[in-house]
């Protein structure tokens, strides 16, 4: 049962709240019987729904009061019933704010409230969840449920509320009745639980929801859900029957206990962002632990930054009039512009002067019941600014409107220091917190990681926007020049300012339309048609869509709409064929060279460095290998296997036994018959991560200045090589275990083993992934450093393949040169059983060779290579040394 303990009250009072108002037409204050009518309910859907009020300058209450002017006191009526609804489900608003509602009422118009009966107040004092600054908007919430009781009055349809099934369909159809941005899904949720307190869960979040859904359903199981209520559609209900499964599951697997998502034990399973054991409880790292409240309100303060920021002009530029500082210690945050703070975010210790901003004393005056100023000097004719402190129930009240006075003040604020060239903190300015206010994709990582980490580099992502043109009417937007802004349904945060993206629209038709730039950070309230020419919908995700609705602005660099790039040719294109068209995902990363390889296609020219053609290698069968090598066709076969099968593999072995030959043979034969190719590295201790993947290089240029450019490294060079080959293309690592693998690799250790995976490389942020024709062979010397010694991690991702002396292949070498070589293999049997590891026995490639004349050359071989070997393998066994000196086994090999 989904009823929470504690809130009888506010169960009571919903219920009258049916009967009275939605059952009936009374009033749950007012004893009334001709209230919640049909005429009432229209006259203020006519002045309040369907004429919104945009005007500036203006708080929630006084628009209120210019559409209600004139109205029947039956409307104001309405109006403070439902605020009561609205205010029950509300724990961070407190009984005396709820309470003001009905007097703010009564002062933009309406009649004296009634004196509030005991059980409404200690209800308005239980609450049942923590609402958010997007709920405390209100005029959302007040517009569903007006809508809600106008609709099942108008369709004489009371009966629904008998079933909270046909309830929450009912209230769906008029929730999706608003643009997406004016959709109040946090009221849905409530109100059906206020309603049906046994059926649907007081968690008012769809993102809570959902990840509580996730955790405690395999994915079998909700697709089996959504497969049963498909002819739901995309209806939230959906989600609901999710969580009503989970909550038997528990309540069956401990009966008799109190099944409370938000307890501590069951909230730290189903939260996505996982806290770290020793992590600060709020999940951020000082100083934003220390500042903030919890991370949301983080958030919110960097977007009120950022959006003042942008109000004054400066974009992303650092601009020496702007200073964002840490101040007091540490335990609050500033936005200062030339001499004057703007914002101000202080630790909730401060309370109740929690937030600090600059407002017109008009606009103040307004907002602000409650005055707490820091005054600055100005001119008499000038227009008065002043600092004001308030407390965090006043901003969440207030929501955005707060954050639409800060924007009023600040072309006078310009004005006022028009003159001004810096400001004299600038000392003091902290350029990371300056980044996270211009990048949400830093924000969300500087709150987790701290200071410590350097702002993102600034180079674009790449990315393929999915876009189904039943519900996005893209194509006639960018026919009409009309394709101005994106909807984002995914990867959010991700996304950034100066991102390139090939706009893909799916279905029969489908194909590249356009290449756009995302010409804007991410921004919450993105705007329907009128704006844009899409109209969103939900996609069946359950994601954030149903709370809230992300954009960005884009423009267009390339319009194909007319003559667009299909996927048959995408899949016949060797680097795109790999392009994630048809994910799931609205949102995927694309790599460079794909984005590349698109804009080529697109504008019908070759790309500077880009091969068109490239030859066909010769054939090199495993007859051949065999017979250069001595090994049978069937191992080498199985070699191939392995190797394709984990995309790499070692060589491993004693000194001489043919590692290095081999992986290059076998590296020919990969690559025969295709375009692939193939090249060879050699590690060594000093080779680094800056190396192989990525790193800054020292460049002198022209005028003699020195720059820092984040170069490729040899295995991204060889990568973007393969992607426009269609072959196999092989990198021989030669003496692998030399280097110290965990550094070089880097991300390559995640990749190895995900190779359908991108993530983003630590160097410029890029994603990356390997493309699926590479294929890498190491080699490693057994005597050099033991496998035992190769950290396990790389050893689960690669094929490990042992190699020890064949003096089988030495028989068939010599036996085409003549030389008597049983006599060798007898020296070297004894010799490698002396030594008695098979990482450090001796091979035979020392013996071998197309040149070599063991009649006039093995003394050289026996005494510069053998026996300096024999040398330091025996340091504190000198018997042993000159048991196998060349004069001693001399007389064996030649009798």
């Amino acid at each position: 049962m989904a009823r929470r303990e504690g809130c009888s009250l506010v169960y009571e009072v919903a219920n009258e709240f049916r009967i009275r108002c939605l059952e009936q037409d009374g009033s749950l204050l007012w004893d009334r019987p001709s209230v919640w009518t049909i005429d009432n309910l229209k006259l203020i859907q006519t002045h309040f729904l369907d004429a919104p009020d945009t005007t500036t300058g203006l708080d929630f209450w006084s628009k209120l009061k210019q559409q209600f002017q004139g109205l029947p006191a039956e409307c104001f009526m309405i109006l403070s019933d439902a605020l009561v609804v609205y205010s029950l489900p509300s724990m961070t608003m407190t009984t005396n704010t709820k309470m003001s509602f009905l007097e703010r009422v009564h002062e933009i118009g309406g009649p004296e409230p009634p004196e509030l009966n005991e059980r409404i107040v200690q209800a308005f004092g239980q609450g049942l969840t923590h609402t958010t600054l997007r709920y405390h908007a209100k005029y959302m919430e007040l517009w569903l449920l007006v809508r809600f009781a106008l609709h099942l009055k108008e369709k004489a349809a009371q009966g629904v509320l008998a079933d909270p099934w046909d309830t929450a369909r009912f209230l769906d159809e008029c929730l999706y009745s608003f643009r997406p941005v004016d959709r109040a899904y946090e009221m849905r949720h409530a109100l059906l639980h206020l309603l049906f307190p046994d059926v649907f869960e007081s968690v008012i979040s769809t993102r809570h929801k959902t990840q509580i859904a996730s955790t405690f359903l395999t994915s079998s199981e909700v697709e089996a859900t959504e497969k049963e209520l498909s002819a739901e559609g995309h209806s939230p209900i959906v989600l609901d029957h999710l969580l009503l499964k989970v909550r038997e599951r528990l309540q069956s697997q401990h009966p008799g206990s109190v099944v409370d998502f938000y307890s501590p034990e069951l909230e730290r399973q189903w939260r996505k962002e996982q806290r770290e054991p020793e992590g600060p409880e709020n999940g951020m790292s000082d100083p934003f632990s220390t500042i903030f409240a919890d991370r949301e309100e983080a958030l919110w303060a960097f977007e009120v930054m950022s959006r003042v920021i942008k109000g004054l002009g400066l974009g992303s530029t650092d601009d020496p009039r702007l200073v964002i500082s840490l101040a007091r210690g540490g335990k609050a945050l500033h936005l200062i512009f030339c001499n004057w703070l703007v914002l101000g975010f202080n630790a909730p210790a401060y309370e109740p002067k929690r937030f600090e901003v600059l407002l017109l004393e008009n606009t103040a005056t307004s907002l602000i019941h409650r005055k707490e100023i820091f005054t600055f000097k100005q001119k008499d004719d000038e227009p008065k600014l002043n600092c004001y402190a308030i407390s965090t129930e006043e901003a969440q009240e207030l929501g955005d409107q707060l954050v639409r006075g800060i924007e009023e003040a600040l072309p006078s604020l310009l004005r006022r220091f028009s003159s001004y060239q810096f400001s004299p903190y600038k000392r003091f300015h902290v350029r990371a917190l300056h980044q996270a206010a211009l990048n949400p994709v830093y924000r969300v990582r500087i709150l987790k990681d701290g200071l410590q980490n350097p702002p993102p580099p600034l180079s674009p992502n790449y990315w393929v926007f999915q876009v189904d043109p039943s519900l996005h009417k893209v194509i006639d937007s960018l026919r009409d020049g009309k394709l101005k802004t994106m909807p984002i349904m995914a990867r959010e945060e991700d996304i950034r300012k100066g991102d390139k993206a090939i706009l893909w629209v799916k279905g029969a038709g489908g194909g590249c339309y356009a290449l756009i730039t995302v010409s804007s950070d991410p921004y919450l309230g993105y705007a329907d048609e009128e704006v844009s020419g899409c109209h969103v919908r939900p996609d069946g995700t359950f994601e954030e869509t149903f709370e809230e609705t992300v954009g960005c602005e884009v423009s267009v660099d390339l319009l194909l709409a007319d003559k667009p790039i299909s996927r048959d040719q995408v899949v016949e294109n060797p680097v795109l064929r790999e392009l994630p068209i048809d994910s799931e995902e609205p949102v995927r990363p694309v790599t460079t060279e794909q984005y590349e390889e698109m804009l080529r296609l697109a504008s019908g020219v070759a790309l500077p460095g880009r091969s068109q053609t490239a030859s066909t290698n010769p054939e090199y069968s495993l007859t051949q290998m065999s017979a250069e090598t001595g090994f049978a066709e069937e191992e080498l076969a199985r070699w191939v296997r392995a190797i394709d099968r984990k995309g790499q593999a070692v060589f491993y072995g004693p000194p001489g036994t043919g590692k290095t030959f081999i992986a290059t043979r076998l590296a020919r034969h990969l690559i025969g018959g295709s375009d692939g190719f193939t090249e060879i590295v050699q590690f060594h201790p000093a080779y680094t991560y800056e190396d192989f993947i990525q790193g800054i290089r020292v460049k002198t240029l022209q005028d003699g200045r020195l720059s820092y450019p984040m170069e490729p490294g040899r295995f991204l060079q060889f990568c973007t090589r393969a992607r426009r080959r269609t072959g196999r293309c092989v990198l021989v690592i030669d003496e692998i275990n030399r280097a110290n693998l965990s550094r070089v690799f880097g991300e390559l250790m995640y990749l190895l083993e995900y190779r359908d995976r991108e993530i983003p490389l630590a160097g410029d942020g890029r994603l990356f992934s390997i493309p699926a024709n590479v294929r890498i062979i190491g080699t490693m010397n057994t005597a050099d450093r033991s496998i035992a010694l190769v950290d396990h991690a790389l050893r689960r991702r690669f094929a490990f393949i042992q190699l020890r002396p064949k003096l089988e292949i030495l028989r068939r070498h010599h036996a085409r040169t003549g030389f008597p070589i049983e006599n060798l293999i007898r020296v070297l049997s004894r010799l490698n059983a002396q030594i008695g590891d098979p990482n450090f026995e001796v091979g035979i490639s020392f013996f071998m060779g197309e040149n070599l004349d063991l009649h006039s050359d093995l003394q050289s071989i026996w005494q510069m290579e053998i026996e300096p070997y024999l040398e330091e393998y025996f340091f504190d066994q000198p018997s042993i040394v000159n048991e196998f000196r060349w004069t001693k086994v001399k007389g064996e090999i030649f009798p």
